[in-house]
């Protein structure tokens, strides 16, 4: 089952995260990315969203005031004061099907040349 999971009223969400940019010995830039999640064990909400006996996760929602003061944390002791669990009462979550899935095109075999013809490979 999938489920959507929001703020309450639909007011917009924004989740904690970090990334980094490299560069790759090719001169090409890579990046990354993750969602910083916490315990949820005892969320009355998140709590249900896992196997039984796995450990419960929520992500980190960062509250639209908050979000100039975690853009601009300057060490992790900051940061980590914005790992907490959204309240529950301020959240929503229904059953949000899987749309009908769309059969691919099939694509055109490929063929191997005939004798005398030139190989796509050459």
């Amino acid at each position: 089952m999938r489920w959507r999971i929001r703020l309450a009223g639909d007011h917009p969400t924004a989740l904690a995260g970090l990334w980094r940019a490299w560069e790759e010995p090719d001169g090409g830039t890579s990046l990354s990315f993750t969602m910083l999640t916490v315990n949820a064990d005892e969320h009355p909400l998140m709590r249900r969203f896992h196997k039984p006996d796995d450990e419960k996760r929520s992500v980190v929602i960062i509250r639209p005031d908050a979000y100039q003061d975690w853009l601009s944390c300057r060490n992790t002791d900051e940061a980590r004061s914005f790992l907490q669990l959204y309240p529950a009462d301020e959240m929503q979550a229904e059953a949000f099907p899987m749309p009908p899935r769309v059969p691919k095109p099939k694509q055109p075999e490929a063929r191997l040349p005939e004798d005398g013809q030139q190989s796509l490979l050459d």
